[in-house]
């Protein structure tokens, strides 16, 4: 048979025009595509950046003592419950105190951790009224005995709860020791804005504090804490 000779295909006239057009769409993709994998890579170099820890230097300008250490932002709920944990021991302490040096200061350290809507419930003479005299005149000492650390039972923030268990020993010249046990829930808030940084260094303010009597409620924050 006879074999026909070939013919060629005609050449489109759009042909030029369909070359450049797909050539600009795969470009355009490819431009999409590489935006897309630096955008990702971006947010991960950021994201590792933020959450890096960055050297902190402290250097005291009285002693010339410096100290370094790292730091992170992922660091800020940890202190927030150091902060809980070692002001409710201090409120614990200055509010109880009965340490004829240092009664009044502690009396005045309290309140000033207390919200003012609750400072204003203490007594006009709490600095200066008969507990405080009785102190000073047979120059009390105390001691206090805390076999349980302070633990944060209740987060809500800006509201947390504290649990307080501890023992108060009150020592006279010539009469025996007085100890008392105390179980204390403390209710602190955070300010969203500490408007006194200077003054005051840290966000806590104490909105209410109650010694617990019933067992049941004791147990319950034992638990919690256990």
């Amino acid at each position: 048979m006879k074999k026909l000779p070939s013919v060629d295909k005609p050449i489109r006239p759009d042909r030029e025009y369909v070359y450049g057009l797909t050539k600009a769409v795969f470009i355009m993709r490819f431009a999409v595509i590489s935006l897309f994998i630096v955008c990702l890579i971006s947010i991960g170099v950021t994201l590792f950046t933020l959450n890096k820890p960055g050297l902190v230097t402290v250097v005291d300008m009285g002693s010339g003592k410096t100290v370094s250490a790292l730091s992170s932002t992922g660091i800020n709920d940890q202190v927030l419950e150091h902060q809980l944990i070692y002001y409710s021991r201090m409120f614990c302490e200055s509010y109880l105190s009965q340490d004829h040096v240092r009664i009044t200061e502690d009396r005045k350290s309290a309140s000033m951790l207390m919200h003012p809507e609750l400072a204003r419930k203490l007594p006009k003479d709490w600095l200066t009224d008969k507990d405080v005299k009785g102190c000073l005149e047979s120059k009390e000492t105390c001691y206090f005995d805390w076999p349980l650390k302070p633990a944060v039972t209740a987060r809500n923030d800006p509201r947390y709860s504290v649990f307080c268990q501890f023992s108060k020993e009150v020592r006279r010249e010539g009469y025996e020791p007085i100890r008392t046990r105390y179980n204390l829930r403390l209710d602190w808030g955070r300010l969203i804005k500490n408007t006194d940084p200077f003054n005051r260094p840290h966000s806590l303010v104490l909105l209410n504090f109650e010694q617990l009597q019933e067992e049941s409620k004791i147990n319950e924050l034992l638990q919690k804490i256990n």
